[in-house]
């Protein structure tokens, strides 16, 4: 059984209207590493998606602790509503102004049962 109130369904939908409105447009890119037994290569096949995040920001000095949150890593958001695949820590990069950043966390932020937007922790 599935509660969802027309409150998280409104909030979901203004997280994604927000972010598109104001974000700024990345690449979120997925690579799929296959390798082929017969003849012993591995090959990367790349997808890229258009997304947008809200603009990218430092973490606060304050979450700086050198290990965990390093000085230059950034967040931003996606917004879970129409994204087309699930972004994945370690599997999946974000190209901001062509420029690749690691994905090292991604934690869904809910309303109600569903994800509204995603918070992406960025290291380059």
């Amino acid at each position: 059984m599935t509660f969802d109130t027309a409150f998280d369904a409104r909030a979901r939908a203004t997280a994604g209207r927000l972010i598109r409105t104001f974000g700024k447009s990345v690449t979120l890119r997925r690579v799929t590493r296959a390798f082929d037994t017969a003849t012993g290569k591995t090959t990367d096949t790349v997808e890229d998606f258009a997304v947008k995040v809200s603009p990218p920001e430092r973490f606060r000095e304050a979450l700086i602790d050198g290990t965990l949150v390093r000085a230059g890593d950034l967040k931003a958001h996606l917004p879970a509503e129409g994204l087309d695949i699930v972004p994945e820590p370690a599997r999946d990069r974000i190209l901001i102004d062509g420029r690749p950043w690691s994905l090292l966390r991604v934690d869904p932020v809910m309303s109600g049962e569903q994800t509204a937007f995603y918070t992406l922790h960025l290291r380059s």
